[in-house]
């Protein structure tokens, strides 16, 4: 019994089937791991989708911020036009009562 007798061949054979199940094993592994992978790809593909998007939004959002911003500036500014042009308007009305009652006061009572 050499290297090359007959417990050399079985014990060749166990480990040919031994390597035959090992690579059989690590095929299997291999085809997970490609799953995994494709997985993953998927997901970082979706994940990059969503940061470009997300980033989209950001610039919408601090466009429309800065819109609301100048809107409210000009809402304001009208306030203050429209509580000026009132506070002018009771004036005239204060003065044109006056200017009634002063004109009655001249004229005097009615005949």
């Amino acid at each position: 019994g050499g290297r090359f007798g007959p417990a050399g061949v079985r014990l060749g054979g166990g480990s040919v089937a031994a390597l035959r199940q090992r690579c059989e094993q690590a095929e299997r592994e291999r085809e997970t791991l490609a799953d995994e992978l494709a997985y993953v790809s998927t997901q970082r593909d979706r994940l990059k989708q969503q940061a470009q998007e997300a980033a989209k939004l950001r610039e919408e959002l601090e466009e429309l911020k800065r819109q609301y911003s100048v809107a409210l500036d000009v809402l304001g500014a009208k306030e203050e036009e429209l509580e000026d042009l009132a506070a002018t308007l009771e004036e005239q009305k204060t003065v044109f009562r006056q200017q009634v009652q002063e004109l009655v006061v001249q004229r005097g009572p009615p005949r």
